[in-house]
């Protein structure tokens, strides 16, 4: 989401206007702040290992259908090699 707003905010600086409906946005939420208090800051690499954790739960077919959606192209791992 985040590419998609800065690929959108370089768009807007120049050129013409596109024509036609546009895609619909996602809002973005505002980053949030660092912690200001070393008692409230998260032992460094929780976030990747949760947020692993959680990919490890979604079926392979969810990620590839996202990830197409936000145009990768994909390859099996058996036809990469």
């Amino acid at each position: 989401a985040r590419l998609e707003a800065e690929a959108e905010e370089q768009g807007a600086g120049g050129g013409s206007p596109v024509d036609g409906p546009s895609a619909p946005t996602v809002p973005i939420a505002p980053r949030r702040s660092a912690p200001r208090t070393p008692t409230a800051a998260r032992p460094s690499g929780t976030r990747p290992e949760a947020l692993a954790a959680q990919l490890q739960r979604v079926p392979e077919e969810l990620l590839v259908d996202e990830l197409r959606r936000r145009g990768w192209a994909l390859i099996p791992p058996s036809l990469a090699t």
